[in-house]
């Protein structure tokens, strides 16, 4: 089954960290909820939590940072969570609780699942955190240390062909109607504004943007709060052809945060 996304927009539904939507031959659809619960099984306080594979740049305890681990860790399941065939066969649904250590050199080890709903989604959930790229290790306090540290991720597996609410929102890059970007306009559509409408057409506040592009084993991401940055801009200008370029955008309405992607060919 490949994994890519749909060529219409993806809506995210999330309450406190994103969760992924994705969908299956126009019938099903993979919603995995995630939020990351910190346990440490040692009464040690550190100073640095365990940030996901590629938020380097970002300076320690900054939102930016926090935002790009969760962007990335993301983006990640996206791309490697598969709903299990034999799950989908049974109409098995529900979630999937996976505990794991982040070891000093940013592996995944100790990697178990609290209980399983079959189906092989516990062997899923357990395959995509064990080939996970390192994250940064944790770190203690005062001296700065990395240390092991324990992470919770319970992952909720549902289907469902009628999810409504993914139609609640668009996102459009300047005046582009269709999923696909010619180089030669990549300058121009780079200076213009990603924007997200509701239903009624009304323009939906950005919390956070991030672009991913993607050709080949080249992989570039950028972030940040509300619209196009410098970096971002930059990746844009320097697509190639048969790239792909992918807009994750979150919003925030009535308490509940969503994030929403769309993906861009560049012809």
């Amino acid at each position: 089954m490949g994994k890519k996304f749909i060529q219409t927009p993806i809506l995210k539904k999330i309450t406190q960290n994103p969760f992924i939507l994705k969908k299956f031959k126009n019938i099903f659809f993979l919603i995995c909820y995630f939020s990351i619960n910190l346990v440490f099984a040692q009464n040690i306080e550190v100073d640095e939590l365990p940030y996901f594979a590629g938020c380097e740049t970002y300076k320690p305890h900054s939102k930016e940072k926090t935002a790009c681990s969760m962007s990335n860790l993301a983006y990640y399941l996206n791309q490697h969570l598969i709903y299990p065939d034999s799950a989908k066969e049974k109409g098995i649904s529900g979630v999937v609780y996976v505990t794991f250590t982040v070891e000093t050199d940013g592996s995944t080890s100790n990697i178990k699942v609290l209980n399983d709903i079959g189906g092989e989604c516990g062997e899923m959930a357990k395959k995509v955190v064990a080939e996970m790229p390192k994250w940064e290790a944790a770190t203690l306090k005062g001296g700065g240390e990395a240390v092991a540290y324990e992470l919770r991720l319970p992952i909720q597996f549902v289907l469902d062909d009628e999810q409504q609410w993914a139609k609640s929102y668009e996102l459009f890059w300047g005046d582009l109607r269709f999923n696909q970007i010619q180089t030669s306009d990549l300058d121009k559509y780079s200076k213009q504004s990603i924007i997200v409408r509701n239903v009624k057409g009304e323009q939906v506040p950005i919390v956070n943007m991030s672009v991913f592009y993607e050709n080949g084993k080249i992989k570039r991401s950028a972030r940040g709060l509300g619209n196009l940055n410098s970096d971002m801009t930059k990746i844009i200008r320097h697509a190639k052809i048969n790239g792909k370029l992918t807009f994750s955008a979150t919003l925030q309405q009535k308490g509940n945060f969503f994030e929403l992607y769309r993906t861009f060919d560049v012809k």
